[in-house]
């Protein structure tokens, strides 16, 4: 039970226990939900660049954990992207790129393990997962991004948005303090703040030019999921590798 509820695990069931608190608050499509929906949204992506770190500082690493760190990964982004493709912020022959190629790649990875052979993440394969928060992230700010004017026209629109961008980075830096946070992932955490919570403090006293943002979300998703199935054939072509004399027997 103790090796359950270790931190590190801890933060990754928080990224699944957000997923439903993102797409209820996303779905509304009112500006303070909105906005509260995209820092859940930036602190579940947090929590993943920490969480790994946390395990191994803390030599919490585990078989359970192992198994829901790349569960987190699945159910999130594939929850995120396919609230992005209910309001029309991706396009659909994307969401089917991102479950077909973890699909395929789960059941190579699985078959091989089971012949005695096996197959670990693929460099490319870590730079998809980055590929993939980024796109939700910045997605989320776009969605921010136009809903500037009805949040400013509310009562203390401006502090509250301003508030909103100062608590959206106070959470990720108080991160590197509690989990004493050091090297690249603490690196990442500095540049993570300025980047996602600095434009909501923007937002309240520059006027964001008014871009077509759906356009842009779709380009985005679609260069994300052409470099995902990029990922899975090179997979296959490994797997093929690896495999093709016991395939061919």
């Amino acid at each position: 039970m103790s090796r359950l509820f270790t931190t590190a695990n801890q933060l990754t069931l928080f990224r699944i226990a957000v997923i439903p608190v993102f797409v209820a608050l996303f779905l509304t499509g009112r500006a303070i939900e909105v906005t509260i929906a995209y820092l859940i949204l930036c602190w579940g992506e947090t929590s993943d660049i920490i969480d790994g770190y946390v395990a191994r500082a803390r030599n919490e690493s585990s078989k359970i954990g192992a198994l829901l760190d790349p569960l987190a990964d699945t159910l999130s982004r594939f929850c995120f992207f396919l609230t992005y493709y209910a309001v029309g912020l991706a396009p659909l022959w994307t969401i089917f790129a991102f479950f077909i190629r973890d699909m395929v790649v789960s059941y190579m990875r699985s078959f091989s393990a089971a012949e005695g052979v096996v197959m670990g993440a693929r460099q490319s394969g870590k730079i998809k997962a980055m590929f993939q928060a980024a796109a939700t992230m910045l997605i989320g700010m776009f969605v921010v991004f136009r809903h500037q004017d009805e949040i400013l026209a509310m009562d203390n629109g401006r502090a509250l948005i301003t508030v909103m961008g100062v608590a959206g980075g106070l959470g990720p830096l108080a991160s590197i303090f509690i989990f004493r946070l050091g090297g690249v992932v603490r690196t990442a955490i500095l540049i993570l703040v300025p980047v996602l919570a600095g434009p909501l403090v923007l937002m309240g006293f520059v006027r964001i030019p008014q871009l077509d943002w759906v356009f842009w979300s779709n380009t985005i998703m679609s260069i994300t999921a052409a470099f995902t199935l990029y990922t899975g054939v090179e997979y296959a072509i490994a797997f093929w590798s690896a495999m093709k004399d016991k395939l061919r027997g």
